[in-house]
């Protein structure tokens, strides 16, 4: 498995949470919600610090994480996208609505594209059958579907990328889809500040408007590295 290693501003806020929840292991449930609601996801590191500050064996804290679908040991995108495969979508086309969105993005189900702008994922039922097929890009619901409809769905968001950002740019491959550059080969522009030494985050990874300084800040996230670090 991956490992991450955690700022230290980081590691207070999950210690802060689990403050905020007395410390009361009957709370894990609430506090992994949190948590994952600011990290994105759930990674070894997280819930062995987790376990720690609530007294309780690290693999209780896996077993709950590992038990309920909706918490992640995996990163996901800025806009995770979710396809209904359930009965009523899947009938109406579902599979290849899933299908489109794995050749639009080039990944596959569970994985996230290298610039960390979108994951897929496939669902049970979101219980909109009325809307079938119906997929989720974050809490955003979109139905009726067809392939037609997947390009439009993930321009929406890359436009929304361009204008909080307008040196985003996600480079097209033949057929249309959109692909990220590897990181290890086309990293994104991080602006210095040479009177302060202040960086910025990578634009399309991180949000664009903080600023870090010291040693326990990178300036790159490169995936084929073994170790990833969390803000």
């Amino acid at each position: 498995m991956e490992k991450i290693c955690m700022s230290q501003k980081r590691i207070d806020e999950i210690r802060a949470i689990c403050k905020e929840h007395g410390n009361d292991p009957g709370e894990l449930i609430n506090i992994l919600h949190t948590v994952q609601g600011k990290l994105g996801y759930l990674p070894k590191e997280v819930q062995e610090l987790i376990a720690m500050e609530l007294g309780i064996p690290a693999a209780k804290v896996y077993g709950v994480v590992t038990f309920y679908s909706f918490f992640t040991m995996k990163p996901k995108g800025k806009y995770p996208i979710s396809v209904c495969m359930g009965t009523a979508c899947y009938v109406r086309g579902a599979e290849k609505v899933l299908d489109e969105f794995k050749r639009q993005l080039g990944i596959e189900v569970g994985e996230t594209t290298a610039d960390g702008l979108f994951s897929l994922d496939s669902l049970r039922c979101v219980g909109a059958c009325g809307l079938a097929p119906v997929v989720m890009v974050g809490q955003k619901v979109f139905g009726r579907l067809t392939q037609s409809s997947v390009k439009g769905i993930i321009d929406e968001f890359v436009n929304l990328e361009r204008e909080a950002c307008p040196l985003f740019s996600r480079p097209v491959r033949k057929g249309g889809a959109h692909v990220a550059p590897p990181f290890s080969h086309t990293p994104f522009p991080v602006p210095a500040t040479a009177a302060t030494g202040t960086r910025r985050r990578p634009p399309a990874l991180l949000p664009t408007t903080e600023t870090a300084t010291g040693p326990d800040f990178v300036f790159f996230v490169h995936f084929h590295r073994k170790t990833t670090p969390i803000y």
